[in-house]
């Protein structure tokens, strides 16, 4: 503690907050990664959480190193996608979507890292059904007659037009 409240006049609050974390780590070791075994216990991916204008997000919680080995792909595969007037930010999320989208199609998660355990993961079905994106859209919106909402299931109401995209697609 006297260490590193000599130091802290110098640091970010980002800068301290690491430091503290790294100090408790190396006073109790064994402590540190019981404190991390019981964390890693409660990782999750939440449901998809609305936000306005047809947005939504996710919360994703895992271990610091699969966390960091999800971006860093993701990040890689967006810096060698063409940009055609996307951010980085938009391409990384492109990429990760993509994924999911890619994964719908193939009917499986590929997976190739020799400590997975599940290479070319299939996809669960539910009630029989295989895994899918469903949306509820009045067949009048679906071919350009109208521009009624359209419900997007596990999210709520969409627009016409993002139902049209998924529906283009669809079965």
């Amino acid at each position: 503690e006297a260490g590193l409240l000599a130091r802290a006049p110098r640091l970010t609050a980002t800068q301290l907050r690491a430091a503290a974390v790294k100090a408790v780590a190396a006073a109790d070791p064994a402590g540190a990664e019981e404190r991390h075994q019981t964390a890693r216990a409660g990782r999750f991916v939440s449901p998809p959480c609305p936000e306005p204008h047809g947005m939504a997000s996710l919360l994703i919680r895992l271990p610091a190193e699969d966390a960091a080995a999800l971006y860093t792909a993701v990040d890689a595969a967006a810096r060698h996608t063409p940009a055609q007037g996307r951010t980085l930010d938009q391409l990384r999320a492109d990429v990760l979507a993509g994924l999911g989208w890619s994964a719908l199609t193939c009917g499986h998660l590929g997976c190739c890292h020799p400590d997975c355990g599940h290479l070319n993961q299939p996809l669960g079905a539910r009630r029989g059904k295989a895994a899918a994106v469903n949306v509820t859209v009045a067949y009048t919106t679906v071919i350009g007659v109208d521009d009624q909402p359209a419900h997007l299931h596990s999210y709520g109401p969409i627009t016409a037009q993002v139902a049209r995209r998924i529906a283009a697609d669809g079965t």
